[in-house]
């Protein structure tokens, strides 16, 4: 419980720093606003509304540039194939290699990101030496913009407006880098991160909800619990992957089938439905309860309801791990102890599937 509360506090540390950007950005827009409306006003109120204005453009595109100087990129790196051995399957083998995303302390913002600072840190080099004509003409804007506001007794603010706006607009645009650098380091690039755990995350190690637990638990009695059974369903909740454990234990006790029916139709809605091996043992399950049916010589509409399933829960298996074909028709041998599909080692639809 320990992690859980500690994601919790981090989803909920993260939210704050974002909401936090946001009031910024609020107060930042209601400042150039009061800006605009002061450097209508004539006077001092004049020369303060237009340094701010200068102040507040100039960090605004500083601020663009720090942000996309500090993002980290987002990397990919192939995690080692793990040993695993499937009964079920009747093989043993390797888990397929899974994309794993990795968060470096970078400076681009993806491609876009990194030809954007390169062209900057390029264009900006070659226009170093004309650095200071470039901020005379800016001057030279700003005193021809600005005249009309300083009529009379108020013309020496427009020398001080001047004369101060070129190192306005400097410091503006080395705050504004600086403040977005350090705010996107410090508290943005975590967020990236757990925006790229949650994206990455295994459905397996995913977390059932309490009341989905207590069903699956319930689904099961406790004198059918053997001592595996018995240890999973101690948990208060559940994960993914114990509840297809689960499903794969009962499949092994007499007439359990059913049990890992429901128990399986419950996970279905749950991120189990992105697992292969969820679908492969649902297929055989309904191939359990297909081959009890005809045994029975239930009616011909039962059998074809369940037939129906066991196409489906094959046809999902393999859309979502192609290598579950040779899984699925190790399960139609009928001289296997794993014979669950053999009502159907002989079925045109299946065998299409595993030819598809």
């Amino acid at each position: 419980m320990a992690h859980l509360q500690a994601n919790a506090v981090q989803q909920v540390e993260g939210g704050e720093k974002a909401r936090d950007l946001g009031y910024m950005g609020l107060a930042a827009l209601g400042l150039t606003f009061l800006f605009l409306w002061l450097s209508q006003q004539g006077g001092v109120s004049s020369a303060i509304g237009i340094g701010g204005l200068i102040v507040a453009a100039s960090a605004a595109v500083g601020g663009v540039m720090g942000f996309l100087f500090s993002v980290p990129r987002i990397m990919t790196k192939e995690a080692p194939a793990v040993p695993t051995a499937d009964v079920k399957a009747g093989a043993e083998g390797l888990k397929s290699p899974r994309r794993e995303r990795l968060l470096a302390s970078n400076t681009n913002l993806e491609r876009i990101s990194e030809w954007l600072t390169t062209m900057l840190v390029g264009v900006g080099l070659t226009q170093v030496a004309s650095l200071p004509s470039h901020l005379n003409s800016f001057a030279d804007f700003i005193d021809k913009q600005a005249g009309g506001l300083f009529a009379g007794a108020n013309a020496p603010l427009l020398n001080a407006v001047t004369v101060s706006s070129p190192f306005l607009l400097v410091f503006g645009l080395i705050a504004g880098f600086i403040f977005f650098y350090l705010y996107t380091r410090i508290y943005l690039s975590p967020l990236f991160q757990q925006v790229e755990i949650l994206l990455d995350k295994d459905p397996g190690e995913q977390k059932l909800g309490e009341q989905t637990t207590k069903q699956i638990v319930d689904s099961v009695p406790v004198e059918d619990r053997d001592a595996f059974l018995s240890y999973l369903t101690s948990s208060d909740r559940l994960s993914v992957n114990q509840g297809i454990e689960i499903i794969f234990d009962l499949l092994y006790q007499p007439g359990g089938y059913e049990q890992a029916i429901a128990i399986g139709t419950k996970l279905a809605s749950t991120p189990a439905s992105k697992i292969a091996q969820f679908w492969f043992l649902m297929a055989a399950a309904y191939g359990q309860r297909h081959r009890a049916l005809r045994v029975s010589e239930a009616a011909p509409e039962e059998l074809a309801k369940t037939k129906k399933a066991v196409l489906s829960a094959a046809k999902q298996a393999i859309l979502l791990d192609p290598s579950y074909k040779e899984n699925l028709r190790n399960l139609t041998r009928l001289d296997s102890i794993d014979n669950d599909l053999g009502d159907f080692r002989d079925d045109p639809a299946f065998l299409a599937l595993l030819a598809g």
